[in-house]
């Protein structure tokens, strides 16, 4: 409390450049840190047994997520999260009540991972080799993503010189970036529909529901049987957690 002692202190990366850019605790105190890493020559990134994105998908760079204990002893979980170009620069990162990890940041990767059912799951500047914003939910084990998808217009979206997140209590996300997009995607009843300036602020609300979830707390039939990807429930308001399903 006086300021006079250090509780704990560790690294986390490899022999590459690594950049943690931004970081949320969870409600059992443990933390989760969310960044970009770069390979080198040596030792990769650390990651986990089971992780989602054990390796590194290019040689240019990834995004990072990482669970470390309260205590800061033990890396609890740790995945790359990125496709095969350039992938990071600004992340955001949320961690819910239930340990559910909604991540935002840029890429130009064609094949970044997202998840069936994603309403943009293709990148939309490919061709130009532009930036797109990407979104992504990775389950509270590290384990698998919940849901990912792309977000932007056929020009540069501009995550890496400003971007936003945040999470409402009932789930629904919302990310804050700019974009020189004409055909950035924007609702019916927008308030401000036709970008106004070669560099536009542009703001966006994601429902983000794992495929098979029609809305949050409740489930509904998939392709293969009942909620195709194991979710059972959603935590709403006040709730800790939620059910995964094999």
């Amino acid at each position: 409390a006086s300021g006079s002692s250090l509780d704990w202190l560790s690294y986390l990366g490899g022999a590459g450049r690594d950049l943690a850019y931004d970081m949320d605790a969870v409600r059992d105190g443990s933390l989760v840190v969310a960044g970009r890493t770069t390979p080198g020559q040596g030792a990769p990134f650390p990651t986990t047994p089971g992780a989602f994105q054990p390796d590194a998908a290019s040689s240019n760079r990834d995004l990072f997520a990482a669970r470390l204990s309260a205590d800061g002893t033990s890396l609890l979980w740790s995945t790359h999260l990125g496709g095969t170009s350039s992938d990071g620069g600004n992340t955001k990162v949320h961690v819910s009540s239930a340990g559910v990890v909604t991540i935002t940041d840029g890429t130009s990767s064609s094949n970044f991972p997202v998840t069936l059912g994603a309403l943009q799951p293709t990148h939309p500047s490919v061709p130009q080799g532009f930036e797109s914003i990407v979104v992504s939910r990775i389950h509270p084990s590290g384990t698998s993503l919940l849901s990912s998808r792309y977000l932007g217009g056929t020009k540069r979206e501009h995550p890496y010189d400003g971007l936003g997140l945040a999470v409402r209590p009932t789930g629904e996300v919302i990310v804050a970036s700019s974009s020189e997009s004409e055909d950035f995607p924007t609702s019916p009843d927008a308030p401000q529909s036709d970008k106004p300036g070669s560099l536009s602020g542009v703001i966006a609300e994601l429902a983000m529901l794992p495929h098979g979830v029609t809305r949050y707390g409740e489930a509904m039939q998939g392709p293969h049987g009942a909620l195709a990807m194991g979710v059972a429930s959603w935590p709403q308001v006040g709730q800790a957690g939620f059910t995964i399903t094999c």
